[in-house]
């Protein structure tokens, strides 16, 4: 279906080939969400293959070009070769990192409902550049965040959120028992009629439940419960992930700073990661993925800081040459 899209985007499909991708959206949420990746990556890479037959970037290639706009480094020389070089690797990964600047035609405002079912899972990623995993057999309405003064959604049932940091609109989600507020951050919510639960991975969420006025807040590492008739609480944890199994492998970094991208990636895959003393932990990495093993996942993330990696016995070392 992948290369039908491509055709129709570049004009070239035929009128049941159109009507064939159609019914294809309509299928599934899952679909609609491939459908418009492919169209996010067709808007960014569109420029880049001009009279050169290959197959477009892909969308590691998309995560290096913006987050090397937003890095003092932006030598055209290095970018070109980074380009270059994970073009020739053809690494092929389930995510999305996208400039939020809007000079490359990237953004774009997710509105309606997205409805998952049994089993099944789905990612969407907000005009804010604000990224969700929704779980199995839950539901996520938006009428598109855009350029309003407030961001809001409503969920019911499960979601993770990596939030765009946006100090002046801060991100809302209504549920059936409360609401959460940030500014910016990484956390899980878990929305049942009566009762949320809260497991933030990074950054600081205010819960307020139903009749509350001043809610409660859940920093970093900490699970918190607002539910009807109880009392609130709040708990440390050593680690979050064993609470979030449901999502597998996906992870999503929103701005997130080396040296905590390390700390997620021991904990998911077991490894022990090593930062070169120095600026590189102070890099901020924005790019999610969905399924890709720890091989793919660092050749990205490598790239993206500009880090040499080496592996070797279970220990990932990160560091800068001369």
């Amino acid at each position: 279906m992948d290369e039908v899209i491509a055709q129709s985007l570049e004009g070239r499909a035929s009128d049941d080939e159109e009507a064939e991708i159609l019914r294809w959206r309509r299928a599934s949420a899952e679909n609609e969400a491939r459908y418009q990746q492919m169209v996010e990556v067709w808007r960014i890479t569109r420029g880049y293959l001009k009279g050169v037959e290959t197959k477009p970037p892909s969308p590691a290639v998309i995560a290096a070009e913006a987050e090397g706009r937003r890095t003092r480094r932006k030598a055209r020389g290095r970018s070109a070769a980074l380009r270059a070089g994970l073009l020739a690797a053809g690494l092929v990964v389930g995510f999305l990192a996208a400039d939020r600047t809007g000079e490359d035609g990237s953004q774009r405002v997710e509105t309606g409902e997205v409805v998952t079912g049994m089993g099944e899972t789905s990612t969407v990623r907000l005009s804010d550049g604000t990224v969700i995993r929704l779980a199995p057999e839950s539901r996520l309405m938006t009428d598109g965040v855009g350029e309003r003064e407030e961001r809001s959604v409503r969920v019911e049932g499960q979601a993770f959120f990596a939030v765009a940091r946006d100090e002046e609109r801060p991100f809302r989600v209504g549920t059936p028992g409360g609401r959460v507020e940030v500014l910016g951050t990484r956390f899980d919510l878990e929305a049942r009629q009566g009762d949320v639960r809260l497991v933030v991975v990074e950054g600081k969420v205010t819960v307020v439940g139903e009749g509350d006025e001043e809610g409660m807040e859940v920093a970093s590492r900490q699970v918190g419960r607002v539910r009807d008739g109880e009392t609130p609480w709040v708990v440390d944890v050593d680690d979050v992930w064993p609470l979030l199994g449901w999502m597998e492998r996906f992870l999503a970094f929103e701005a997130t700073p080396l040296g905590e991208v390390a700390v997620e990636l021991e904990s998911r895959f077991g490894v022990q990661v090593e930062l070169a003393e120095g600026e590189l932990e102070e890099e901020t990495v924005t790019v999610w993925f969905g399924d890709e093993p720890l091989e793919e996942v660092l050749f990205v993330i490598c790239r993206l800081v500009e880090a040499d990696c080496t592996v070797e016995n279970s220990t990932v070392r990160m560091s800068r040459g001369d």
